[in-house]
């Protein structure tokens, strides 16, 4: 490692607590590059992508110029995303019984009251690295049955980390027009999310891809990590201490504010 790095002439690094840089400083003390270590502060009480990317602009300093907006560089560009069918293989069709666990059931009550919806498309994404971070499965089951009767179709989507649920999702039989979308590649991710009208999930990296394409965001947090990792641009932040506590409810309730925005769809 120390060989590979004293090949460089300029080296920027982003770090969390202090803790992890310590060895990679060590070894930077001992050669030449030049090195910016940039930490977050977490008493700065700003989202982390901001914060690093704020600190990465006045470390580079680009030949004097003034340093871009972060809104201005933060979107995914069409180009770099893969016209990659959305229909590739991947896709599959839950069968038999529905997974719904009892006193989740929407009354019909609960739904926003709005005007009729076209037809949209949505994704829903119910996983994370940590399961610490999953608002429960079944109460993202009873979402996509709500989106189906206002009108949408759409795609539940798991990768490796939700592999626990793989059995139970295969017994699930989900509403007309939406499909399970299982281990997908990031560019095809990428394209589904930026023709979705909305996007639900967790704190996870596909949350923050979802933001990175412009899609309407409702994204259910722990509050210990809402501050720091919230997502940027069109984003809903739905937080509590323990992420059960976010109500089914107040997921409906927050699609509903999402839908009324003019500039949703």
């Amino acid at each position: 490692m120390r060989r590979w790095i004293s090949g460089f002439d300029f080296i920027l690094g982003w770090f969390q607590p202090k803790t992890e840089m310590r060895r990679f400083s060590r070894i930077l003390d001992d050669l030449s590059p030049e090195a910016r270590l940039i930490i977050y502060d977490f008493a700065s009480r700003r989202p982390i992508s901001r914060y690093f990317f704020e600190r990465t602009a006045e470390a580079i300093k680009p030949n004097g110029r003034p340093a871009p907006a972060f809104e201005e560089c933060v979107r995914l560009p069409s180009s770099e995303i893969s016209s990659a069918a959305a229909g590739a293989p991947g896709f599959t069709r839950g069968s038999t019984s529905a997974v719904l666990a009892r006193g989740y059931k929407l009354r019909a009550s609960d739904e926003p009251k709005a005007r009729p919806l076209t037809p949209k498309f949505a994704v829903v994404h119910p996983g994370s690295g940590s399961p610490k971070k999953c608002w429960p499965l079944d109460r993202f089951l009873e979402v996509v049955s709500f989106l189906q009767r206002r009108g949408f179709s759409g795609t539940l989507a798991t990768g490796e980390a939700e592999e626990r649920w793989e059995g139970e999702l295969r017994k699930v039989a989900l509403p007309a027009g939406w499909t399970w979308l299982r281990r997908p590649a990031l560019p095809a991710l990428a394209r589904l999310l930026r023709e979705a009208t909305l996007y639900l999930g967790n704190d996870s990296g596909v949350t923050h891809l979802a933001a990175a394409c412009g899609t309407n965001v409702i994204a259910i947090f722990r509050k210990e990590f809402e501050t720091a990792w919230r997502p940027f641009g069109r984003t809903t932040v739905l937080s509590a201490e323990n992420v059960e506590q976010v109500s089914l409810e107040d997921v409906v309730a927050a699609i509903g504010r999402v839908l009324s925005r003019p500039s949703a769809g």
